[in-house]
Parts: C-alpha cells; sequence; structure tokens
C-alpha cells in the first residue's frame, strides 16, 4: 500500500497537465464554437497559467495515491488469497488468477475513490460552460454536489467506472505477463527497473485501447450540465447519444492526450512501485 500510494501520488504530480487536457478533450461534444486538437488545447490552458493547468490538482493527488495505496493492496492480498488456494504445488499464478484479482481490486477501490474523481473533473472543466459559477476550490466544490444534486451526485459515472475495473485487470495481467517473459526477479538492478517501466507502459496501452470508451462516457456523465443543451445521464444512453452525433470516433476523443500521459505515467508509477517495494521488503 505504502510502495503503490508514493507511486500514484508521484505520477500524478509529474504528468498532471497532460490529463486535464484529456479530460477537456473528452468533454467537447460539438456544443463549443470551436473544437480544439490537443495542441490548441494545450496552448489555451498554457495560455491560462498554472492555476488551469493544475486545476483539481487536490483532489487527483489523494484520489491517485489512496487508489493505488489500496489497489495494490487488494490486488496482492487477491493474488496471496488464490495462491494459497491453489492445488499446485507451483507458486506461480495463472493469467485468469491475475485478471481475477484486479477485477477484485478495481471494484473495491472504484466505489470509495469515485466522489474524488467527480470533484475533480467537475474542476478541470471549469469555465468551458458560459454563466455557471465557479467553484472556490475541492472542498466548496464537494460541498456543491452534495447540496444542489445529492450524495447521489458524487456517484455520477460510477457505472462506467466499474466497468472500467476491466481497464486494470487487463493492464496487470498484461503487466505480470510482461515482467515474467522479460525480468528476472533475483537481479535487481537500475535495468531490471527500467524494465519494469517499460512492462508498465506496454500494459498500459493495451488496457487503454480496449476500455477507453468508457472514460470518456465516464468523464461526460461527471460533467456539470448547467446551461448545457446536451445532458448525459445513463450510460446507454449516453453512448447513443454520442455515436449519433459525433460517431465512433467521439468515443475516442482524447485518445492521444490520454496515451501521451498515461504511457509514462504507468511507467514511473510501476518503476517507483517495484523499487520502493524492493527497498521495503529489503529492510
Amino acid at each position: 500500500m505504502v510502495a503503490g500510494s508514493i507511486a500514484g501520488a508521484s505520477t500524478v504530480a509529474i504528468l498532471y497537465p497532460l490529463d486535464v487536457i484529456k479530460t477537456r478533450l473528452q468533454c467537447q461534444d460539438g456544443l463549443e464554437r470551436v473544437t480544439l486538437g490537443f495542441w490548441e488545447m494545450g496552448r489555451k490552458l498554457w495560455n491560462s497559467g498554472a492555476r488551469t493547468l493544475y486545476s483539481g490538482l487536490g483532489p487527483s493527488m489523494w484520489g491517485a495515491s489512496g487508489a493505488w495505496g489500496a489497489y495494490f493492496y487488494c490486488y496482492s492480498w487477491a493474488k496471496n488469497r488464490r495462491r494459497s488456494q491453489t492445488q499446485s504445488q507451483s507458486p506461480q499464478l495463472s493469467s485468469m488468477d491475475h485478471l481475477m484479482s484486479g477485477l477484485e481490486a478495481g471494484a473495491a477501490v472504484s466505489v470509495v475513490t469515485n466522489p474524488l474523481w467527480v470533484v475533480k473533473t467537475r474542476l478541470q472543466l471549469q469555465g468551458t460552460t458560459p454563466g455557471v459559477r465557479a467553484y472556490n476550490g475541492a472542498v466548496d466544490c464537494f460541498r456543491s454536489i452534495v447540496r444542489e444534486e445529492g450524495v447521489s451526485g458524487l456517484y455520477r459515472g460510477l457505472l462506467p467506472s466499474l466497468l472500467l475495473v476491466s481497464h486494470g485487470a487487463i493492464q496487470m495481467t498484461v503487466y505480470e505477463r510482461l515482467k515474467k517473459m522479460g525480468i528476472s526477479e533475483d537481479n535487481h538492478t537500475a535495468l531490471v527497473f527500467t524494465s519494469h517501466g517499460v512492462c508498465g507502459a506496454l500494459s498500459k496501452a493495451s488496457a487503454t485501447i480496449a476500455t477507453y470508451p468508457f472514460q470518456v462516457m465516464r468523464s461526460r456523465m461527471q460533467q456539470r450540465f448547467d446551461n448545457r443543451a446536451l445532458k448525459y445521464r445513463g450510460l446507454v444512453s449516453s453512448v447513443r447519444l454520442t455515436l449519433r452525433r459525433e460517431g465512433v470516433l467521439g468515443l475516442y476523443k482524447g485518445m492521444g492526450a490520454n496515451l501521451l500521459r498515461n504511457m509514462p505515467s504507468s511507467a514511473i508509477t510501476f518503476l517507483i512501485y517495484e523499487a520502493v517495494l524492493h527497498h521495503i521488503l529489503a529492510d
């Protein structure tokens, strides 16, 4: 848990502006006067200053550190439980075991952290809808959501979040397979830790391509609907609305920014995780 928390928080701090760009690209649904691409959106946010470029950093840091810490803890617990239950003498788990362990961990973490992701998304999208009162930080955002929308407002996008559990499960399965193929656990050199980073980046790319539409739907369902002509309520209706207005490509908006952020993000996360874990276990 400690290793996962440190890894998650470090990753967010280093690459956060790309996450803001990704969220804004995901929520462009044609209502804006001008639809921006990755570089135009990045330039716009850069010109708006650090406050905009790092909007929502607080809940994102708490969410990432807590989510990754809890995820790695639950994932390790699920793996150990399966390892103790197996009838085989081999300590190695199958890909299905890794997949199911990842699903268990992801479902538990999604329910707990969803309110933080709603707050983060709202703060990242501030200023995109004219005439809407801006939140005065994460605490004000949280209170306003509860006051105006009820506690259920904190759980917008929970269904796609639960479906996105498959993202983490796929990532961990691919990561474990790649690590098993190319890394000797008996040799913890700098080159080996770098290899952990490469495995983390490749596994993240695989999971992102497979599950990205759920991420787009989650962002759209978690945004504010004040003064918006289009409102994304349920998952199925949101998918239908997006397909009808934007086609299949609408389900993949911002994926370039997502990969640009998440591949190095995942590489850093797993590199730091493995290094900290090795240091803790060595002590």
